[in-house]
């Protein structure tokens, strides 16, 4: 037959302690909505009903908060030779209520079963809606009973000051949750514009540095360009105001190598026409304008 809610008679209450013991259901009985053996309630029971399971006034469908009278905090378990047991533990508001109806009421399991073909229970499945609740004995459908507990209860749990506490507490609850809230989205703007800020500030860091680096590099090239210019010029066999104003080109930036060899080729052009080696007089650079650079024309003095 498969999966189906069922809806099963139990006993009434008794009362034990601060809460109302209740046997749920007895093996080996045919119920409205099957057979149930004690295998199956021994087997499933337990875990059909877990710790927490609810109990509602009548089994409306909706299981509106307002009906829900109390819970089994332990679940149930079997007992042998009684059946599944439970204890219900009532709500505050609902005791006096419980109190007064529960000896003439009873209860009605409330869960998910399986069963087969001959209308046997088979099995008892675990969902979170399962429970027992409160109604009339067995064999009073129709006399109103469940009407008047249900109409009685409503009028109980309206009363003024019955839910106020509650209703108190869910305001300030829903106060704190908003001001949580709101306090929690200005940390996080807060928070993501520092983080913007803080990359913003280590990323012109970086570029300074890098900027700094390419500088420093730029110095140190040059300096050992400058540097191999002036071996070169040291190392030229020139005229002592020839070497100067080379010296002076190379700061400049200029090449010096075609410069060098026009210094030589100039230098030995006069040392062979004047048949010595030192020559008096001084070589001056008459300057003659380049794209890049000025190139000296050289001449005596």
């Amino acid at each position: 037959m498969g999966t189906k809610l069922l809806q099963e008679s139990a006993s009434t209450l008794t009362k034990s302690g601060n809460r109302w013991k209740a046997v749920l259901a007895k093996g080996n009985q045919q119920g409205s909505s099957g057979y149930y053996s004690e295998d199956v309630l021994r087997e499933y029971g337990p875990a059909a009903l877990a710790p927490g399971a609810k109990a509602f006034v009548n089994h409306d469908p909706a299981r509106n908060p307002k009906d829900m009278i109390g819970t089994y905090p332990d679940g149930a378990y079997y007992e042998e030779g009684v059946g599944l047991v439970g204890e219900l533990e009532v709500f505050p508001h609902w005791k006096e209520f419980v109190e007064t109806v529960g000896p003439h009421a009873g209860l009605s399991i409330y869960m998910m079963g399986e069963s087969d073909e001959d209308g046997n229970v088979t099995k008892l499945i675990p969902d979170r809606q399962n429970g027992v609740d409160l109604v009339s004995y067995p064999g009073l459908e129709g006399s109103g009973l469940v009407e008047k507990l249900y109409e009685s209860a409503h009028a109980h749990s309206e009363k003024p000051g019955v839910n106020s506490a509650q209703e108190k507490r869910n305001k300030h609850m829903e106060e704190e949750i908003k001001a949580l809230k709101g306090a929690v989205e200005a940390l996080t703007t807060l928070l993501t514009s520092h983080i913007a800020e803080s990359k913003a500030a280590a990323d012109a860091a970086t570029q300074v540095e890098a900027d700094a680096k390419t500088a420093e590099e730029a110095v140190e090239e040059a300096l050992a360009a400058y540097d191999e210019k002036v071996k070169a010029i040291e190392a030229a066999d020139l005229a002592p105001s020839q070497a100067e104003a080379l010296r002076a080109e190379a700061k400049k930036g200029a090449d010096v190598a075609p410069l060098i060899e026009s210094a030589q080729k100039l230098l030995a052009e006069v040392r062979e026409g004047s048949g010595a080696s030192a020559l008096p007089g001084r070589f001056v650079a008459a300057e003659s304008a380049s794209s890049d650079f000025t190139v000296p024309n050289w001449k005596v003095a």
